[in-house]
């Protein structure tokens, strides 16, 4: 009798842990996520899938040297034909990049930030789009805060 209870108190064991172990892991089953870095640190991470609002990013602080990168994962896949706008407020293209495409999932899209704000004389904030001939619509992935809340005052 006792071969049973020491099975049955293993396999609980296992359950238990197998239950653990499964709960610790952040799984979105067929869901496009993307990260974005300021010079190499990751700044946000986000999943497509139930996300709901889009992030802001301040640049204010930023310098003529820092780069913004992106990777966006689609279902653990590299889009193809991939690419990066900055719109206005009222959705105008104000610059559009374009990046090659590559088999790596961690082929980042770099932008300098000096580009971006650039644009900081005509605009307070601007959105961050993706695109790629795998999505049928553009993805706003975050809202760049160009402009320091002191100095819109």
């Amino acid at each position: 009798m006792r071969p049973l209870t020491l099975r049955s108190t293993a396999a609980k064991l296992f359950l238990a842990i197998a239950t653990v172990a499964l709960c610790s892991f952040d799984f979105v089953p067929g869901a496009a996520s993307y990260e974005v870095y300021i010079n190499n640190d990751r700044v946000i991470n986000e999943y497509l899938h139930g996300q709901k609002e889009t992030p802001t990013l301040p640049l204010n602080m930023s310098t003529a040297q820092d780069e913004l990168s992106v990777t966006f994962s689609n279902c653990g896949k590299i889009d193809t034909g991939r690419k990066i706008s900055l719109r206005d407020e009222q959705d105008k293209t104000l610059k559009e990049w374009s990046f090659s495409d590559s088999p790596d999932i961690k082929n980042k899209m770099v932008i300098r930030v000096s580009e971006i704000t650039g644009f900081r004389q005509q605009h307070s904030t601007a959105k961050l789009m993706y695109s790629s001939r795998e999505f049928s619509t553009d993805v706003h992935l975050i809202t760049l805060q160009l402009v320091s809340a002191t100095a819109q005052n």
